[in-house]
């Protein structure tokens, strides 16, 4: 019976295709935006990830995201410093200033600073330039796509290290390029030492945007940020914690949530529609077909064990096609100097995407084909 029904299905190779058709785009439009809709999130809290040595993120209260820092005052650093259960607190300090670029256009530029002493919470990938480029004096790290966009007339490479770039009217030397954590804006960002980041950006007084603490061995890293968030003005989060609220701000400041999510759910109203119609159709052009497998004492069982078997070949190869093509696309955009750098396929939405797809064609294919299982025998019989 069930060979029967895959011949039924396959037999007429238009519909057949449709239906594939309809599953496959339905899942790259749910897989790909749902990917890029947990990307998007997981970019914003990219600094973060960058930095998982760090335990303790402290910074004025208020705060949800190191993309709007409130800036603080340098004394604030040493009240953390001496707080007991800190191994070392190290600044961290987010500005902008305006770089020229190759055809003299200004480009508003973030930028970076990080310890001068331990160069902590500097990039981890060094594409080109050594390890410790931050080292050399009056210079900065580009991420490799800031690079491209400030100088577009030169190739990226080893022979880029020595390149000279115009920020705020000061002259400052490429002393290496880093593949750095991408921001949830897609804007340039650049790496340097606090001490000239403050300069580039001509901060006055407060020249500290977040502190990252490191715990000493044995400090519960919670009970650490509760004792820090009682110092006045300050706010202190773990690593954890951090994450969900920028998150969480990225949720509610950015409108991603209904942006993406209206695409998942066009992207599932056309896998309904599609599928639900085109399975109707194939209920009522072959419902003689199974009115004669009735006659012949085939029971509603195994005529519904037939329409599944149908409709999961169809999830299959749908699914299987809308997950390649979806694959595809995300990869070709995820290059180091790409704007979609970072999006790529999400193992979460991998898997959901698995069990929702089979699930949502089986249902529709039911209602579709819903008038076999009360066919009556006699139909067969009708001219």
């Amino acid at each position: 019976m069930y060979y029967v029904a895959l011949k039924m299905l396959i037999g007429d190779k238009v519909k057949f295709l449709g239906l594939v058709l309809g599953v496959a785009f339905s899942t790259l439009l749910v897989a790909q935006q749902a990917s890029i809709f947990v990307g998007v999130l997981e970019l914003s809290a990219a600094i973060i990830r960058g930095n998982p040595h760090i335990d303790v993120w402290v910074m004025r209260r208020g705060v949800r995201t190191i993309s709007l820092p409130e800036q603080m005052p340098e004394t604030w650093l040493d009240r953390v410093r001496g707080m007991p259960g800190v191994e070392w607190a190290m600044p961290l300090y987010r500005g902008a200033a305006t770089v020229r670029a190759a055809n003299d256009e200004l480009r508003m530029v973030e930028i970076m600073g990080v310890d001068d002493a331990t160069l902590i919470g500097a990039p981890a990938v060094m594409l080109y330039g050594p390890p410790d480029a931050l080292s050399v004096p009056d210079s900065v790290v580009p991420d490799i796509s800031t690079f491209k966009n400030l100088r577009p007339d030169l190739t990226i490479g080893p022979e880029s290290i020595g390149t000279e770039l115009e920020i705020n009217k000061r002259r400052v030397t490429v002393s290496g390029i880093c593949l750095a954590p991408k921001s949830i804006t897609g804007g340039d960002v650049l790496y340097t030492k606090r001490s000239l980041a403050i300069r580039l950006t001509q901060e006055a007084n407060n020249t500290v945007s977040v502190i990252m603490v490191k715990a000493k061995a044995g400090k519960d890293h919670q009970q650490l940020a509760d004792e820090l968030s009682q110092l006045v003005g300050l706010t202190a989060v773990t690593r954890a914690g951090f994450e969900k609220r920028v998150i969480g701000w990225t949720v509610d400041n950015t409108g991603i949530v209904q942006v993406l999510g209206s695409v998942i759910l066009l992207g599932l109203t056309v896998g309904v529609l599609v599928v639900g119609q085109t399975f109707y159709m194939f209920g009522i052009e072959n419902q003689r077909y199974f009115a004669a497998l009735k006659a012949l004492g085939t029971s509603n069982g195994t005529l519904m064990g037939m329409v599944a078997l149908q409709s999961q070949l169809v999830a299959f190869l749908g699914y299987g096609i809308g997950i390649g093509l979806t694959t595809v696309l995300l990869s070709l955009g995820d290059t180091p100097t790409s704007p979609m750098r970072g999006l790529n396929i999400s193992a979460p939405v991998l898997y959901a995407t698995a069990i929702f797809m089979p699930a949502m064609v089986l249902v529709t294919a039911w209602f579709g084909t819903r008038k076999v299982l009360t066919a009556e025998p006699a139909i067969v019989f009708k001219a």
